[in-house]
């Protein structure tokens, strides 16, 4: 194998937006992008490099714990069911960490459990997936529909402040009181606000959010195109680094 700079293509920063990306990951490339985002959507750490994801959990990485007991990588098990159900693993993720979690459990007749890798690869983590599929659209079109409205209504309502535009946008997007918006959506409206700071504050997990369901998202899109200016051209730079990362880590 050529080492780039050395005779090796160059990936163009195009492909990283493909939806299938992730095919080219390795195995370890693979177990690892599974594993921050349980994780992040477990406990909100964004940061790969903070203690949360390079503390090494035995019960879940595999190897002795403390006690001496021996454990197998959850995460290589998890990415095996993943590509042999020939799944979109950062939507496999994220199905999990959706009400199409709790629907599949409550049909199944199943009670819920904690958080725990081990749920990603269950008997029911399949009918998860595709449930969170079947009701995407329905689901954004849902939330878009409370953002906008939440978003109208205390713009309105806060322009008693007088306050300048960039801070009046601020605030109102900030607010997790009285606006009912995801990350993606806070940062679609400031983005269509013309809002940097907002724009910033809401980068990151927007970024998380729409790379995980980038798919479904477009498709969704394609479908609305009115909406096209949800999914921002920063958003997307935004995701090939993710993807950048997740393909050179070793």
């Amino acid at each position: 194998m050529k080492p780039q700079g050395v005779g090796a293509k160059k990936r163009s920063d195009a492909s990283y937006l493909a939806h299938d990306w992730y095919k080219s990951l390795s195995d370890k490339q693979l177990a690892a992008y599974i594993r921050y985002l349980f994780i992040y959507f477990r406990e909100g750490a964004g940061d790969w490099d903070s203690e949360a994801h390079t503390e090494r959990r035995p019960h879940w990485d595999g190897g002795k714990d403390r006690f001496g007991t021996n454990y197998k990588s959850i995460w290589e098990k998890i990415a095996k069911l993943i590509k042999a159900s020939d799944a979109n693993p950062g939507l496999w993720v994220a199905a999990h960490f959706s009400d199409a979690f709790y629907s599949v459990r409550q049909s199944e007749s199943k009670s819920l459990t904690a958080n725990q890798p081990a749920l990603l690869c269950s008997s029911m983590s399949l009918a998860v997936y595709k449930e969170y599929e079947r009701t995407f659209d329905e689901q954004t079109n849902r939330q878009y529909t409370l953002a906008e409205a939440s978003v109208a209504t205390r713009y309105t309502i806060t322009e008693a402040f007088n306050l300048p535009e960039d801070d009046h946008v601020l605030l109102v997007l900030c607010d997790t009181s009285h606006v009912n918006a995801t990350p993606f959506f806070r940062h679609a409206f400031a983005t269509y606000l013309d809002c940097p700071r907002a724009i910033k504050k809401f980068l990151w997990p927007a970024a998380v959010e729409y790379e995980t369901r980038q798919a479904l998202y477009d498709a969704f899109i394609e479908k609305n195109q009115t909406l096209d200016w949800i999914a921002s051209p920063e958003l997307k730079k935004e995701i090939v680094e993710i993807r950048k990362h997740w393909s050179r880590y070793a």
